[in-house]
């Protein structure tokens, strides 16, 4: 499942919209997502607008940014990166 614990620990996933919270989903899944998570993750999202949060992230690692920009064959100019704006509501863990 796309949206689950491993990517979504912190955040209410039942308040998660495919479409409305896409950028933040798209990080979390190439930030944090298993092979079967990417995969999903491709059936749910285009190349294109992978491609833009690729370019947007202020929040990806270096080495995933590093990784995905080989993937989809794209240039990181320079390492500038926009925030992408988000709705969620982070959650309190256990205390």
């Amino acid at each position: 499942m796309l949206i689950d614990n491993v990517c979504f620990w912190d955040v209410d996933k039942e308040k998660l919209d495919l479409k409305r919270d896409k950028f933040f989903i798209i990080e979390r899944v190439l930030e944090y997502g298993t092979a079967q998570h990417v995969k999903e993750l491709l059936d749910v999202y285009s190349a294109e607008e992978i491609k833009m949060v690729l370019e947007k992230s202020r929040n990806l690692s270096r080495p995933t940014l590093k990784l995905w920009a080989a993937y989809f064959n794209i240039s990181l100019e320079g390492g500038k990166h926009n925030s992408g704006e988000s709705t969620i509501e982070r959650v309190e863990g256990p205390q």
